[in-house]
């Protein structure tokens, strides 16, 4: 990429207060004015003006993007070193430990969203007591819980 500074002083690259960056495209370098002219661009068509923000910006996501890619390297070379037996029993231990703690919060997210309503629970009845016929007074009690819980009961 052919790379051009400018400073504030010169005319041509004046930007209030700081540095521009011309920036043309390799393919641009050895093409003439008579051949930009010929596919129809002015001269310097392809040229990109970069203000010094737009510069620190790419170079923080240039750095940001470095550092990634090195802790991904970092971390294959870690998984392709030989271990001990008792290193890998360990790592497994630990990645069952998380499976674990993601089933469990999973288990605990699925139960949080069929929770009953605290006031359907006094309705709910102990599985012993299928079968058992309830007493009249056991079945108004009953009856004033629902119609206080507004459900209806079959």
């Amino acid at each position: 990429c052919g790379h051009v500074e400018l400073h504030p002083s010169s005319r041509s690259g004046r930007a209030r207060g700081g540095y521009m960056t011309l920036l043309t495209s390799d393919s641009d370098l050895g093409r003439t004015a008579a051949a930009d002219d010929e596919l129809g661009r002015g001269a310097g068509s392809n040229q990109l003006l970069l203000t010094k923000e737009e510069q620190q910006r790419r170079r923080a996501a240039a750095k940001k993007a470095a550092a990634t890619q090195a802790a991904a390297d970092a971390a294959a070379a870690k998984a392709a070193t030989p271990q001990s037996k008792a290193q890998r029993r360990k790592l497994e231990q630990l990645a069952a430990r998380k499976r674990k703690a993601e089933e469990r919060a999973a288990v605990l997210a699925s139960l949080s969203q069929h929770r009953v309503a605290a006031a359907h629970v006094p309705l709910l009845r102990s599985s012993g007591t299928m079968g058992q016929q309830l007493s009249k007074r056991q079945r108004l009690q009953r009856a004033l819980q629902a119609k206080a819980a507004q459900v209806e009961l079959d």
